[in-house]
């Protein structure tokens, strides 16, 4: 399965937390460039991964790319739930003797923009 994530324009980290049935085994791979990612042209890897946070230019830096671009591949049938986090709060912003706001999130909707194996079921969290 492939899912899009617009990002232009947002305030880095982007955090993305999956959620799935313990048995479920599959790869995630990530990129800001690539429209399908692989193994050999992600940015980022990783196995049955539980949060996963992508970081900007800077800490607290916008996304000068448009999209985040996450492959999920498995070899068996399994339903992942993906939540998409960003932040509103920039640090960069505030010094060391003013208060600093709480910080607050904005969840989006994931677009699928294709679905490569078509075992892999999805349910876009938003609250």
């Amino acid at each position: 399965m492939l899912v899009k994530v617009k990002i232009q324009e947002k305030l880095s980290p982007c955090t993305l937390l999956f959620t799935y049935e313990d048995n479920s085994d599959f790869i995630a791979y990530f990129s800001l460039t690539n429209v399908i990612p692989n193994e050999r042209n992600c940015k980022y890897l990783k196995h049955r991964p539980a949060k996963m946070q992508i970081f900007g230019p800077g800490c607290g830096g916008l996304f000068k790319e448009k999209y985040l671009y996450v492959a999920l591949h498995s070899k068996q049938g399994i339903r992942v739930n993906v939540t998409v986090e960003f932040s509103k709060f920039c640090p960069q912003k505030y010094g060391e003797d003013k208060e600093l706001p709480k910080i607050d999130i904005e969840k989006l909707k994931l677009r699928i923009i294709e679905n490569r194996p078509r075992a892999i079921k999805t349910q876009l969290k938003v609250n």
